[in-house]
């Protein structure tokens, strides 16, 4: 998991870059609804985390898809 880790935060940090020389605004903070998620997954343990973390990764792509055939 470190590596992920380290990989995700160096293109965190490339993205930052770039929005910025692009003038483009990154929110730095969670919406309402993303704080609620993550206190619901950080309640849950094992089985129960891992079913939530499935379901809502399918559902988010399933919506990028409906987008992009619609968009």
């Amino acid at each position: 998991m470190g590596r992920k880790t380290g990989d995700q935060s160096t293109a965190n940090d490339e993205l930052a870059r770039i929005a910025k020389q692009k003038n483009i605004f990154l929110p730095m903070d969670l919406s309402d609804k993303k704080q609620k998620t993550m206190i619901d997954f950080a309640a849950k343990k094992s089985r129960d985390f891992e079913k939530a973390y499935a379901s809502s990764v399918l559902l988010n792509w399933v919506a990028m898809v409906c987008w992009f055939e619609v968009g």
